[in-house]
């Protein structure tokens, strides 16, 4: 009687391709970058200097694109799961391909949305560079006369040292 080694057949988990790890890479990336650019723009509105209500709409347009894109890129990333659960590589033909491209067009959109947003509210004159008054009250005759007679001083301590 011939004794064989005992043939045992394991389950491994689906294979994954370099193409899955490569969108799933893209999609965690893009997910990042959507959600930093959100993010540092609803910091930093407040500090925003008055301006045109075109401009908040091409602020408001870039955020929804960039949600929009935040959206696709969570449905491919459950598309591509899913697909290596399954063990087959449907997601590279059906919704998952939809929704990647949809996730980067969207993506691209907001950030050149947010990029016009910040190139032309800089480049729009401000309401604050206008002259500023100054009104100060002296009760002494020679405070007033030392400030009529005052020029400004030419080297300001920034300048040349």
């Amino acid at each position: 009687m011939d004794i064989s080694d005992p043939v045992v057949t394991e389950s491994k988990p689906p294979e994954s391709t370099k193409a899955d790890e490569a969108a799933l890479e893209l999609m965690k990336q893009l997910i990042t970058l959507a959600s930093g650019v959100l993010a540092l723009g609803a910091a930093f509105v407040d500090k925003l200097p008055k301006t045109p209500v075109y401009l908040l709409v091409l602020l408001f347009l870039s955020w929804t694109a960039l949600i929009i894109s935040l959206i696709y890129g969570i449905r491919t990333i459950s598309t591509i799961v899913k697909s290596r659960l399954n063990s087959d590589d449907e997601w590279s033909r059906g919704e998952g391909r939809t929704f990647g491209r949809r996730c980067q067009t969207s993506f691209l959109i907001g950030i050149g949305l947010f990029a016009a947003f910040a190139f032309v509210s800089l480049a729009w004159p401000s309401s604050n560079k206008e002259a500023t008054r100054v009104h100060i009250e002296a009760v002494d005759q020679r405070v007033i006369e030392g400030l009529k007679s005052s020029k400004p001083d030419q080297s300001s301590p920034s300048s040349g040292r």
